[in-house]
């Protein structure tokens, strides 16, 4: 599985902004940020193939995912 890590969330994987990483059958978003490494409370969104995810939704090890943090700013 590929994973990309934007904004602020990469502090909390050693500062990458793309991860591999290899699961076996399904898991659900939430479980995969926690096996990397990021709060589940963290993530504002997750994407896979232009749509967002829940965390409680399923993914495959064959899934390209992305994690975003809240953005903010003025």
């Amino acid at each position: 599985m590929k994973i990309k890590i934007f904004g602020g969330m990469k502090h909390y994987v050693g500062e990458k902004n793309k991860i591999n990483i290899e699961i076996e059958g399904k898991k659900k978003v939430k479980e995969i940020a926690e096996q990397i490494g990021i709060p589940e409370d963290a993530i504002y969104l997750a994407i896979k193939d232009g749509r967002s995810l829940e965390k409680d939704d399923y993914v495959t090890n064959e899934d390209n995912i992305t994690f975003m943090p809240v953005i903010v700013g003025g």
